[in-house]
């Protein structure tokens, strides 16, 4: 996409088309080639003579993408065909927006990406800006945390009752039972998972959640990239919680001080017109008391919101809590659980060429981090989400009928933001989250699709990624 328009920089002139979004504003420079010239020799009345000099314009380069023509078409296909059965359903009836990547494990190579609505001049790109709470697609970093800590073994097992014994007492949608991290992970047991977030502790949850590339921004070739540096966004570090507490409080303060000046107002009104030095005298002490109990309010209201709880802790464990990611973010999370812990920046230009096709510039797999976590843990992770493609798990159903050799690794989340259009009367809407990789013995591929309105990963993304899966794989 392009617009005309003057940029400040000498290069650029009035009537110039200026990359302004996507590629095109990312490798401006790369697609512009250069500019030609004429010098023209005149008469008296600006009539042309002669020419003199001519500098023929220097065409600019090719970008080659990392884009799978077919996964990009029916990656589109398969979101929208999603979209339009979800608004068919009252559980979903909102559905029309979201985001979905398909990443390269091995490279960070973006194989398609979508944003929907479509609307190009404007809609986000939901796919790097827009942020989501992950659902229990975040589970994951639970685990990989609780193992690397020694909190959890393979062989443990943990009790549900049908909701966790520790107030406020949240609920499992699994069915009771004992579950060790395998059947937990298929089943998506909320008290397995509030327990090991609970032993592990909210700083390693946030440790291993940064281990496995899971803050700030990915850095894609692609600009606007959400930052993830808000005080609501991100894992619960230290400095987060820092800077989320200034936020709420200076936010909160600042409620409260407008809300003290419209009643102190009022009290001067009703002060001015009283008749009578007794009635006066009444006022302002009513008016005293009334600030006084603003600022009481004040006070509390910082306090009981400011404080880092067990429950806390218990939503962050279960992906429900303050953090939020792009679905990019959460691709590249994923990709680095299969690939064994290298955090790849991901790319979308594979090459610049000149016209004639001849390579200018290679992309080479920029490795941003490599995650301090063993490879006996991310094994086991890789396993449990194995687990969720297996009879009885929560994606058994996508997958069953994919060769054997061709296994997939996933997880399915649910997640209730809470905002505006969420909750309307007693019905309740959820976004659908779906994470996978595949295959597993050799993972090639990873996937993330978020549907907004969705109900549930599996029911919404679940089924996109079928799709495209079947594609890169062959099978369709």
């Amino acid at each position: 996409e392009a617009e005309t328009g003057m940029a400040a920089e000498n290069r650029y002139a009035m009537g110039d088309y200026i990359g302004k979004n996507g590629l095109e504003k990312s490798y401006d420079d790369v697609l512009r080639g250069e500019k030609g010239s004429m010098q023209v020799e005149v008469d008296a009345n600006n009539h042309p003579l002669t020419e003199t000099t001519v500098v023929p314009p220097v065409v600019g380069d090719d970008l080659i993408l990392t884009i799978d023509y077919q996964l990009q078409k029916q990656l589109e296909e398969s979101f929208d065909n999603m979209v339009v059965k979800l608004q068919n359903d009252s559980r979903s009836d909102k559905a029309e927006a979201g985001a979905a990547v398909l990443l390269d494990v091995k490279t960070g190579a973006v194989l398609a990406m979508t944003s929907r609505p479509a609307d190009k001049i404007t809609q986000q790109n939901r796919a790097i800006q827009g942020r989501y709470i992950p659902g229990s697609t975040f589970k994951l970093v639970t685990l990989t945390a609780a193992l690397e800590t020694g909190n959890i073994t393979p062989k443990e097992t943990i009790y549900n009752p049908g909701r966790y014994w520790i107030d406020p007492y949240i609920k499992s949608t699994a069915p009771p039972g004992n579950y060790n991290l395998y059947t937990a992970t298929a089943k998506s047991d909320n008290v397995f998972f509030q327990e090991i977030g609970r032993r592990t502790t909210r700083e390693f949850i946030a440790k291993y959640g940064q281990e496995l590339g899971l803050e700030y921004k990915t850095g894609i070739d692609l600009p606007y990239e959400s930052s993830g540096e808000r005080a609501t966004d991100g894992l619960p570090t230290q400095e987060k919680l820092d800077q989320y507490n200034e936020w709420y409080t200076r936010n909160w303060t600042a409620r409260y001080e407008k809300w003290i000046t419209e009643s102190n107002e009022e009290y001067d009104g009703q002060i001015a017109a009283a008749a009578t030095a007794e009635e006066k005298e009444k006022l302002e002490k009513e008016k005293a008391r009334a600030e006084k109990q603003l600022r009481r309010d004040l006070e509390r209201n910082i306090t009981n919101n400011t404080m880092w709880r067990p429950a806390d802790t218990f939503n962050i464990a279960m992906g429900q809590g303050r953090q939020n990611y792009t679905p990019l973010q959460l691709a590249v999370y994923i990709a680095t659980i299969a690939n064994g812990g290298t955090v790849y920046q991901p790319y979308v230009v594979s090459e610049i060429c000149d016209r004639d096709g001849n390579g200018i510039q290679k992309h080479e797999p920029v490795v941003k981090h490599t995650a301090d976590i063993s490879q006996e843990t991310l094994q086991i992770v890789r396993d449990a989400m194995c687990k969720v493609t297996d009879p009885g798990g929560t994606a058994y159903s996508l997958f069953m009928n994919f060769p054997k050799e061709i296994k997939v690794g996933a997880k399915t989340g649910t997640s209730q933001p809470g905002g505006a259009g969420y909750k309307i009367g007693k019905k309740q809407y959820y976004d659908g989250v779906f994470v996978a990789f595949a295959p597993a013995d050799d993972p090639q591929v990873a996937f993330v699709c978020i549907m907004e309105y969705g109900y549930s990963g599996s029911g919404s993304g679940g089924v996109v990624c079928k799709e495209v899966f079947e594609k890169y794989f062959g099978l369709r």
